[in-house]
């Protein structure tokens, strides 16, 4: 998730959302262990998540995945996970996190 956020230039608050989310997800849902390609769709769906809230410019999303992975996911796969992952997470897609309190104080004291 963190290559794919480097290689495409999203901000870090990208990456620390896309782990959110993603952590969240897994506490609440968890996931089987006889599907690997499962946590690598959720990673995708939660980095393509993140985009969405904070990012100005979101690649298409054949392009968020990393290139050499095992698994390769349709669109509309990548659609359908979002779905379950935005109900599974309640629609709250604006958590609290270290580096919201980290922007907070550089802003409070400049």
């Amino acid at each position: 998730m963190l290559n794919v956020n480097a290689s495409h230039g999203f901000t870090a608050l990208t990456a620390v959302l896309s782990v959110n989310y993603l952590d969240r997800f897994l506490s609440i849902f968890g996931l089987q262990s006889d599907k690997p390609w499962l946590i690598q769709l959720v990673a995708v769906t939660c980095l393509s998540l993140a985009a969405k809230v904070e990012e100005t410019h979101v690649p298409l999303l054949l392009d968020l995945q990393v290139e050499g992975t095992i698994y390769v996911f349709e669109s509309k796969t990548i659609q359908r996970m979002e779905l379950l992952v935005l109900s599974t997470l309640q629609w709250k897609m604006h958590p609290i996190t270290p580096l919201s309190f980290l922007d907070h104080i550089t802003r409070d004291s400049v």
